[in-house]
C-alpha cells in the first residue's frame, strides 16, 4: 500500500469521524483518570488532555511497531492541513516499556512530529481505554 493510499484512507476515516461528531450532540468524552509521563519526564493526568471542544485523536503506538510509525509519519504529512481545517489535535501515546522509553524522545525528534507525545510505560492508560493492540486511533 502506498503512502498516498494510506493518506487517502486516513483522511476518509477522519472526515467520517468528524462529520459524525458534528451531527451528534456535543458531549464531552471523559478520559480516564490515569497518570502518564510527558517526554520531559513530568507526570500528567490524562483527564487534562483537551482540545477545547475541537476534535482530538489519540493514537497508541510503540517504537517496535512498524505500522504505527508508518501511520504517524503519514499523518504527519497532512497534519498541518488537518489542524488548519478542523483544529484537530493528535496525541501520540507511546506504550513502550520503561526499558525503551529513553529512546522515544530522540526518535520523535528525528521524525519531526508536531504531535503531543506522552508515555504510558505501564500500559495503565491503554488498559483504561481497553486498547489491546497497536496501532489504534481513538477519536
Amino acid at each position: 500500500m502506498t503512502n498516498k493510499t494510506i493518506v487517502v484512507i486516513l483522511v476518509a476515516m477522519f472526515a467520517t469521524a468528524f462529520s459524525f461528531a458534528q451531527e451528534t450532540e456535543k458531549k464531552a468524552y471523559l478520559l480516564p483518570n490515569v497518570d502518564v509521563k510527558t517526554l520531559d519526564g513530568k507526570t500528567m493526568n490524562t483527564k487534562t488532555l483537551t482540545n477545547e471542544g475541537k476534535p482530538m485523536i489519540i493514537s497508541f503506538w510503540a517504537l517496535w511497531c512498524k505500522p504505527c510509525i508508518k501511520e504517524l509519519t503519514t499523518i504527519s504529512d497532512v497534519y498541518p492541513d488537518w489542524v488548519k481545517e478542523t483544529g484537530v489535535k493528535l496525541v501520540a501515546v507511546s506504550i513502550d516499556d520503561s526499558r525503551s522509553t529513553a529512546r522515544v524522545q530522540p526518535f520523535v525528534d528525528s521524525k519531526d512530529w508536531e504531535y503531543q507525545v506522552i508515555l504510558d510505560p505501564n500500559g495503565d492508560f491503554k488498559r483504561a481505554l481497553n486498547v489491546n493492540m497497536v496501532p489504534i486511533l481513538l477519536y
